[in-house]
């Protein structure tokens, strides 16, 4: 299953400028994990991970299980992107969200609501009506 809203709208929409924390004093969910060097925005920094010095260049997902109503506070990656999300780090939480969308079953509960985050995101970084 692919996902390919940012496709849809890059090639009309310059990128607006990465938001500032969403939720500065959020609670971390995932607290071991440290914050990139920098929130990718699209023609103004190296791509995080096709760039030789993008910020995870050579990293790999590592998503290994569905998302689910009864497990999703027990996934670290997950709530990984709830850290990134709240601290404005945007295109970086929607890149953690997918690799639980494609893991998802098509037209699940889990599917569309991974699916509505990244579209929402989508819709910050392009800034889509």
């Amino acid at each position: 299953m692919t996902l390919n809203l940012a496709e849809n709208v890059v090639s009309e929409l310059s990128p607006s400028s990465e938001p500032n924390p969403i939720w500065p004093g959020a609670p971390r969910y995932a607290p071991i994990k440290a914050f990139p060097e920098y929130g990718y925005v699209t023609g103004q920094n190296p791509h995080p991970t096709r760039n030789k010095e993008g910020h995870s260049f050579g990293a790999k997902r590592t998503v290994q299980r569905r998302l689910t109503l009864d497990n999703w506070n027990e996934q670290e990656e997950y709530l990984w992107g709830v850290d990134l999300y709240n601290q404005g780090f945007i295109w970086e939480s929607a890149y953690v969200w997918m690799g639980f969308f494609e893991l998802s079953e098509k037209d699940s509960f889990e599917a569309n609501f991974l699916q509505g985050l990244i579209s929402n995101i989508v819709k910050v970084i392009y800034r889509v009506p």
